[in-house]
């Protein structure tokens, strides 16, 4: 879902940057009817890559957030299957203990039923004792009959603790395999983490390069712009129109805003001691091209930014 937002960004960046670049042309072509128009363009244009690049920012900390996340709810989990494992061993220990106490009682219970026997046959036998016998009988019966049920019970749980504890030894035996297959994992691990390292220091390394262009670009355009405005008053102070050449052609509004924008785009030179005896057509020329490179210097941003959540994206499938 992330790299789909983030696409739908990307085209809407490149939709934005169509529309500049017709509006551009249009108003070359019909003589800057609206030249406050693409003064607006730019600055949407510009509120919009910001805007886009805070969202790619706040995706990346909601990626993070998740993946943290589950990696608490994957500890919790195993937590919870140590108790679960702890309280069966509790409980197998106490049926143990039960039925090792049950043992001596069964035994002394056939001790005097034997004992009983053999006090009523030295004794003669009458109608009272014959019947107490077979009573006696009877429950030596019902205990031999209980006897034989516990020691199949006995058996029985025995078997089912034996069965626990080779079932917890290939546990056991699985956890150590993994672990030595973590431990096998971890040198790649760490080679993958130093290239990703790498990686985020080689694009932090451009970016300072890219801020450090557009600081001395930045300032080529605040002391064009200063010039530009030394020069116009000249010009204007003099009446003379041999100071640009949409002054003799145009209003001398329309000239200064398109040599505002031409000097945006780093060709001042060309747009401010153009004379009015060259053709409009390398005016048009200069100003394409500016909002060619404008265009580029976009461009290069967005993929700047489109590198930067490849490789976030990169480090959380690494971490996960």
């Amino acid at each position: 879902m992330v790299v789909v937002v983030l696409l739908l960004l990307l085209l809407l960046l490149l939709l934005l940057l169509l529309l500049l670049l017709l509006l551009v042309l249009l108003v070359v072509v019909v003589g800057v009817v609206l030249p406050l128009l693409l003064v607006l363009v730019v600055v949407v244009l510009v509120v919009g890559v910001v805007v886009v690049l805070l969202l790619v920012v706040v995706m990346v900390v909601v990626v993070v957030v998740v993946v943290v996340l589950l990696l608490l709810l994957s500890l919790c989990c195993q937590q919870q299957q140590q108790k679960q494992k702890q309280q069966l061993q509790q409980k197998e220990q106490q049926q143990q203990e039960q039925q090792q106490q049950e043992k001596p009682q069964q035994q002394q219970q056939q001790q005097q039923q034997q004992q009983q026997q053999q006090q009523q046959a030295r004794s003669p036998p009458s109608q009272q004792q014959q019947r107490t016998a077979a009573a006696a009988a009877d429950a030596a019966a019902a205990g031999e009959a209980a006897a034989d049920a516990a020691t199949r019970t006995a058996a029985t749980s025995a078997d089912t603790a034996k069965c626990r504890r080779s079932s917890n030894r290939q546990q056991q035996e699985q956890q150590q395999r993994q672990q030595q297959q973590q431990d096998q994992q971890q040198p790649q691990n760490e080679q993958q983490q130093q290239q990703q390292q790498r990686k985020v220091e080689q694009q932090q390394q451009q970016q300072q390069q890219q801020q450090q262009q557009q600081q001395q670009q930045q300032q080529t355009f605040v002391l064009q712009l200063r010039v530009s405005i030394v020069i116009y008053r000249k010009a204007a102070a003099k009446g003379s129109s041999s100071s640009c050449c949409c002054y003799t052609k145009y209003r001398p509004m329309g000239c200064w805003v398109l040599s505002a924008a031409a000097a945006a785009g780093g060709l001042f030179a060309a747009a401010a001691h153009m004379k009015c005896s060259s053709s409009y057509a390398a005016f048009a020329a200069a100003a394409a091209a500016a909002v060619a490179a404008a265009a580029a210097a976009v461009a290069a941003a967005v993929a700047a930014a489109a590198a930067a959540v490849a490789a976030a994206a990169a480090a959380v499938a690494a971490d996960d």
